[in-house]
């Protein structure tokens, strides 16, 4: 995977699509992660934002930042921006954010 995966959309960083199960190591690790995360999920309504093309099994809906993502996954989904959800407060019990980063601070010239 030597191309860049990134790309800024309407002033938000995005995944650009990529099929995990076109990938078998990267397929196990969210087959994984997903056994991991349903392990802590609490009973209720769950969100998942930045699913990118795998949305966990137990997500209720999903939110996209790269809108032919939101249009392929089997579960309700919507293109939008994590900055603005479009959900009444206390719509979900849990969140799925697994594509998140840490802020970092900007580095200095070398």
């Amino acid at each position: 995977m030597s191309e860049a995966t990134w790309d800024v959309q309407d002033g938000a960083i995005v995944e650009r699509p990529r099929n995990v199960r076109n990938h078998p190591l990267l397929n196990r690790i969210y087959e994984r992660h997903d056994e991991l995360i349903a392990e802590q999920l609490p009973a209720g309504r769950t969100l998942e934002l930045a699913f990118g093309q795998h949305m966990h099994p137990r997500a209720d809906i999903g939110l996209e930042g790269w809108p032919s993502n939101a249009e392929i996954v089997r579960k309700p989904a919507l293109a939008g921006d994590a900055r603005a959800l479009p959900f009444a407060d206390d719509s979900f019990d849990a969140l799925i954010g697994r594509r998140f980063s840490p802020s970092r601070p900007a580095r200095g010239p070398p």
